[in-house]
């Protein structure tokens, strides 16, 4: 008669038999593990249990797949003709466990019966760190769907597009405490009951209620409110030249525009002398301003003014003449119609020697003519030496 496997009882993963416990060395006796000491999780659907059979024995268990072997389930595993290799076969419940649910079998027969609602439970409700995509048991989450948060601490419901805080979180509860010790507190809000009923006013709780735009709008600016309380020094100079503050704010364009213009006012900055030794002479400056249409002139002949600046020696030698410039003035027209004859005026020139000889002469002759008492040689000589004339010339 052949024999066939048997049944070996162990207490716990690290108790295998050092030799095979099959009669055959082979395959077909069954191994219970009264409870599982650690939790032990597969590895591509095997686990491996050092010293599971002894010292330096180590027990592999095969065919797991993705089960996790929990700590405080029995189990059991088939020999196979590998020595200190089993096969798994399923895990035991513990007998407390059975002995619990045999005393629930009213509420375990209940959700037999609601089955669908405890299935509909799961897909509704989940707990993540972050928002899910999918159902607990699959499928496209759908408006409606809950899940709790683990890494901000809230609940979660789904609205079909994205998902909104239902409860508030640690920061919010913190406020809410600080707002229902203020309520408790008469001598901060007045009488709060009053401030709750409808129709009451002017409690500080409807007050917060009735500007809770300004104060979400001063929570989301609170680096900037950080910021100006640590300044308070330039804020308290600022608040005592208040009246200046409002006269540049009624100037801004003005302002904006010089902002604009900032390199001409650096540059300006830089000329600081200047500026002020002009500013020492703002009476000169005021009668410039006073003629600027002959300013204007003037800048639009700055070639001529570099001209004359180049040859001032000689404005200042006309300048010692003046009386005699304002005689030509007076005589611009005979001075116009001699430019005019200039060609005649520079053949003359190159002649005077022959024009006084013979304006001589001519007087000469009306002389003698005039006064034939004198003598004629005496009367000729002198007229001769009155105009430089040496010798006359023989025509």
């Amino acid at each position: 008669m052949e024999e066939v496997g048997g049944f070996v009882p162990i207490a716990n993963e690290t108790s295998f038999p050092a030799a095979n416990p099959d009669v055959n060395n082979g395959a077909g006796t069954i191994v219970s593990v009264s409870a599982i000491g650690t939790s032990r999780t597969p590895g591509s659907g095997t686990v491996t249990i050092a010293n599971g059979a002894g010292t330096g024995n180590t027990v592999t268990i095969t065919g797991v797949g993705t089960q996790v072997l929990t700590a405080g389930f029995g189990m059991l595993v088939e020999t196979t003709g590998t020595l200190h290799t089993y096969a798994f076969h399923r895990l035991t419940a513990p007998a407390t466990n059975v002995n619990t649910v045999a005393t629930n079998i009213g509420s375990v027969n209940v959700a037999a019966t609601n089955i669908n609602s405890v299935n509909n439970f799961a897909d509704t409700y989940q707990v993540a760190a972050q928002d899910p995509t999918t159902r607990g048991t699959g499928g496209s989450v759908q408006e409606g769907d809950l899940y709790y948060n683990t890494a901000q601490n809230v609940m979660k419901a789904y609205n079909g597009t994205s998902y909104d805080k239902i409860t508030p979180d640690s920061s919010q509860l913190n406020d809410i405490a600080v707002v229902a010790n203020d309520m408790s507190t008469s001598s901060d809000l007045g009488s709060v009951s009053d401030a709750l009923v409808t129709g009451q006013t002017g409690g500080a709780l409807e007050t917060c209620a009735d500007n809770i735009s300004d104060i979400q709008a001063v929570e989301n600016a609170i680096a900037n409110v950080n910021t100006v309380a640590g300044n308070t020094t330039n804020v308290n100079t600022v608040a005592g030249i208040s009246g200046n503050v409002t006269t540049v704010a009624g100037i801004a364009a003005n302002v904006t525009t010089v902002a604009g213009n900032n390199a001409n006012v650096s540059a300006v900055a830089g000329n600081a002398t200047n500026i002020n030794t002009v500013a020492g002479n703002n009476a000169n400056v005021t009668k410039v301003a006073a003629v600027d249409s002959d300013v204007t002139t003037v800048a639009g002949i700055d070639s001529n003014v570099t001209t004359v600046a180049g040859i001032a020696s000689n404005v200042t030698t006309v300048a010692g003449v003046a009386p005699n410039v304002t005689t030509v003035a007076g005589i611009s027209g005979n001075v116009t119609t001699v430019a005019n004859n200039n060609t005649n005026v520079t053949t003359v020139a190159g002649s005077i020697a022959n024009v006084i000889q013979s304006a001589a002469l001519l007087l000469m002759s009306i002389v003698m003519h005039r006064n034939m008492s004198s003598s004629p040689v005496h009367l000729a000589a002198r007229l001769l030496v009155t105009f430089g004339i040496t010798r006359l010339q023989t025509r």
